[in-house]
């Protein structure tokens, strides 16, 4: 168990997840319009974010090898 904190973390927050939008869902039927906003901005956030990360690193990838191939 001691190797798999991650796993239990990602199940736990997983379950957490469906059941917050469950209780949305079934007891605030009023509010799943400004939910649903506010969970697609943070969705949106964490792709612009993933972006930002993967350009620098395919760049100074590139550059690396591009380094090494040259000396």
């Amino acid at each position: 168990m001691k190797n798999n904190k991650l796993f239990v973390a990602i199940i736990i927050a997983l379950v957490i997840g469906v059941f917050a939008g469950a209780i949305i869902h079934y007891y605030f039927p009023s509010y799943q319009e400004d939910f649903s906003k506010n969970i697609k901005l943070l969705g949106t956030i964490f792709i612009r974010m993933v972006q930002m990360i993967i350009a620098p690193l395919v760049f100074s990838t590139l550059v690396v090898g591009i380094a090494k191939w040259a000396i």
